[in-house]
């Protein structure tokens, strides 16, 4: 069975669509790039959205259903920053495309670098939250 892909092409503004890395540009270098790894390709999603949160975006809610439906197996992305401008809000959506089994790729960007940088963002909201909590129990001692 073949790898099944969706390709997910963001800008953020429409003066966007067609330029240097407008969606149509997008588009291209994604087919590509899945013909190259024998990917086929069973969702085009475009989406032009200036400072919308991921969680907002109609065109991430259209993958989230794709992968919770099981009928994908790779997002395929020109950059991970296509996702979202935050980490967190990349990492939250790259460990809920995992949990569906959904792997996410960029044809410009290592997997391992999001992985490097999603466990180095995990270590220091640990650490925030030891420290929260630490925090708490010397108040709670002193009696504030």
């Amino acid at each position: 069975m073949s790898t099944r892909a969706a390709v997910y092409c963001r800008t953020a503004v429409g003066s966007q669509i067609g330029g240097h890395f407008g969606l149509s540009i997008q588009e291209f270098h994604l087919r590509e790039y899945c013909r190259e790894h024998d990917y086929t390709i069973v969702s085009s999603i475009f989406e032009v959205g200036l400072g919308l949160r991921a969680e907002l975006r109609p065109g991430l809610a259209q993958l989230r259903d794709l992968m919770r439906r099981h009928e994908i197996d790779v997002i395929v992305v020109a950059r991970f920053d296509r996702i979202g401008r935050e980490m967190t809000e990349i990492t939250a959506f790259v460990r809920e495309a995992e949990e569906c089994g959904v792997r996410i790729e960029s044809m410009s960007e290592s997997s391992a670098l999001l992985s490097d940088l999603s466990a180095d963002i995990l270590k220091n909201v640990r650490k925030i939250e030891q420290n929260k909590i630490r925090r708490r129990q010397i108040l709670k001692r002193r009696g504030a």
